[in-house]
């Protein structure tokens, strides 16, 4: 495993061994799939819009200071 340099191995060996999924995401620079759940990706597409993803104002309207 290719690791930051100035990071001693032991270190990441021993936070592998003791979390497997959270060593990897922080030391080794992948994507955690224990969270790949968390959050529907339906409901993610439910509270997007796919386009105009840039909104212009709305007339009429009138701004105030």
């Amino acid at each position: 495993m290719a690791t930051k340099p100035i990071l001693p191995q032991y270190f990441v060996d021993d936070a592998v061994r003791d979390d497997p999924e959270a060593a990897r995401a922080a030391y080794l620079a992948e994507f955690r799939s224990d969270f790949s759940n968390f959050v529907d990706s339906e409901l993610i597409a439910n509270c997007t819009r796919p386009k105009p993803q840039r909104q212009g104002p709305v007339r009429p309207c009138r701004w105030r200071t």
